[in-house]
């Protein structure tokens, strides 16, 4: 009977643009009574001897008690935003020119890709890669807030499941901060706390998310009770976000240091 972990996905460190080091992140989820950490640092921020390095701490890191699953996040910048994607499991530095290549790049090296924090303005970009992604972020507690998921990353998910049921919906931190909001678990059925089970796992849609008592599955379904939640949260977030950003307006129009206070009360919120 396989086994349950408490991982939490989506991990930023030093290595990239986090403010903990991997030993640092280690020890605060750690305490919080996770298992397992699904690495996703920026393949730009890496070198091939840099990923070496990452790859053999999170290994030296790794324990029969602690996974650390390396992983990267490759970004492609279009007119209309940013695409990202996550690549769980890539332990090689490769990029490629385009997002679909980098899809089938992260299969050849073992991973598993999943679309991170989509949104509407991005779906030209994504049409491509409907046919071969993994998964897609339905709720990333960074970009959507910690209240509610964007119910368009659902209804998305719902159109790619329609022609590949195997596509499946991921659950992530995009933790970057240290005083970071982490109340998002995803606990994994799998064989071991190994990084091969741990992948093989979330390849097969053996686990499910959990905040604050609730559970959401990776197949995306949502009770009509816990729709019509989001929906009430998702406005109230967009307003109270608008706000928390306006504030940083004037200190930016005059190219003035924003106050450590008010980027605080930001990322308490956002």
């Amino acid at each position: 009977m396989p086994n349950r972990f408490k991982a939490a996905l989506h991990l930023h460190t030093t290595y990239s643009d986090g403010e903990l080091t991997l030993e640092e992140l280690k020890a605060r989820f750690q305490k919080e009574g996770f298992q397992c950490l699904m690495m996703s640092d920026h393949a730009e921020s890496m070198t091939p001897e840099g990923m070496e390095r990452y790859v053999a701490q999170c290994r030296a890191l790794s324990d029969d008690q602690f996974c650390i699953v390396p992983g990267l996040e490759f970004a492609y910048p279009f007119e209309s935003g940013s695409l990202h994607l996550l690549g769980y499991g890539v332990s090689r530095h490769r990029r490629e020119e385009e997002p679909v290549e980098m899809v089938n790049t992260i299969h050849q090296l073992g991973g598993v890709a999943v679309l991170a924090h989509p949104y509407p303005p991005l779906l030209p970009q994504i049409a491509p890669m409907k046919g071969t992604i993994d998964g897609i972020e339905l709720w990333n507690t960074k970009y959507n807030g910690r209240i509610a998921p964007a119910l368009w990353n659902y209804q998305l998910l719902k159109e790619v499941r329609r022609l590949r049921p195997e596509v499946l919906g991921f659950y992530g931190t995009d933790f970057h901060w240290k005083t970071q909001y982490a109340g998002l678990a995803v606990w994994i059925e799998a064989d071991a706390l190994t990084p091969a089970s741990l992948l093989a796992a979330l390849r097969n849609g053996k686990f499910y998310a959990e905040k604050e008592g609730m559970r959401l599955t990776p197949d995306g379904s949502l009770t009509s009770d816990q729709k019509s939640s989001f929906e009430r949260k998702e406005r109230f977030y967009r307003l109270w976000r608008k706000m928390v950003v306006g504030a940083r307006g004037p200190f930016k129009a005059l190219r003035l240091p924003i106050p450590q206070r008010l980027k605080a009360m930001a990322r308490k919120v956002l």
